[in-house]
């Protein structure tokens, strides 16, 4: 989207993510996983979560009460524990605290 391109300072079209993949990131200097969204291994269906916080056709921020990634990569998933969900294309508040 327009609006979110112009507040980017690097873009790629590398990532393709539909809502039903798990997603790791890694430092890679340490290997150490930083945060993950999903379940890695799991394949949920078609979304992780319910109404209107689901990984499809969601825009999914952070609560500001969760300081630190997840960094289970193969504990259970539920996006409500840890975000709040919006209308898909939601980009007001980007990059807020």
């Amino acid at each position: 989207a327009a609006e979110l391109l112009a507040l980017a300072n690097q873009t790629s079209s590398a990532l393709n993510h539909n809502g039903d993949d798990a997603l790791a990131l890694v430092q890679i200097a340490t290997n150490t996983v930083v945060d993950v969204i999903g379940k890695i291994g799991e394949d949920p269906g078609t979304t992780w979560g319910t109404g209107d916080i689901t990984t499809t056709n969601h825009t999914l921020r952070r609560k500001t009460t969760i300081v630190t990634g997840d960094t289970e990569a193969f504990d259970a998933f539920d996006p409500a524990v840890e975000w709040d969900g919006y209308a898909q294309d939601t980009f007001d508040g980007l990059g807020a605290r």
